[in-house]
Parts: C-alpha cells; structure tokens; sequence
C-alpha cells in the first residue's frame, strides 16, 4: 500500500515538505528528504504518529511518520525502521514509493497555488 492511498492522507499531505539535502548528491543531485512541518497540536502530532501501513518492501506493520530525536522533527519513511531491517529502506520499492510521494505533494501544491484554495479542504 502506498501512503497516498492512506484512507488519512488528506490529513497527511498538508503537512509534508520536500527538502533538498544536498550532504547526499551534492548541490547538482541533492537527495530529497521528506520532513512533517512542525506542529504545535500534540495531540495532532500523536495522531500522525500513531498510523500505521505495512512496509513497502517487507509489509510489516510500520509507522510512517516518526520523531527524530537527533533532529528534533518528525519525518516520513515508508520502510521498516533501520534497526530492523537496512535492505527494506535500500529497496526498489522504497525508492519508488518516495519518488510517488514527492510527485503527489509537488502536484497537490501547484493545484493548490493555482486554485488559489488552502491545502486543507
């Protein structure tokens, strides 16, 4: 399952940025991270912490928005966590699943600024 078929994505893809991380890639081929804008609701916070999808690689159970400690932010992997499984987060199907997602905010955002409408409906 993707997570832009997530019955929750309308609750999810207005809070997405696509960041350039260029540490990766270089300046010419910066690599793409997919951060949660900041949110000041917790209880909204806790709600996108707490769904759930399977893995796009394994299909184990995942959440894909998580905290990071180290940069104190919340951000969104379709994967198995690292400390479970490095090859799920190395897969095709990760790659491709990030790549589905950064074109489905990007499109959502220009239809947005187009329409001149608020992201959440």
């Amino acid at each position: 399952m993707s997570l832009t078929a997530h019955p929750e994505w309308k609750n999810i893809s207005p809070w997405i940025r696509i960041v350039a991380y260029d540490r990766d890639g270089g300046h010419a081929h910066p690599r793409k991270r997919i951060n949660i804008a900041p949110i000041d609701d917790v209880k909204l916070a806790e709600f996108l912490q707490s769904l759930t999808m399977p893995c796009v690689t394994c299909g184990r159970e995942i959440h894909p928005i998580r905290f990071s400690r180290d940069w104190n932010m919340m951000y969104v992997a379709v994967t198995c966590p690292l400390t479970i499984s490095i090859a799920c987060a190395r897969a095709r199907a990760a790659s491709e699943e990030y790549t589905r997602i950064i074109a489905r905010v990007t499109r959502e955002s220009l239809n947005t600024m187009m329409l001149g409408k608020s992201h959440v409906e």
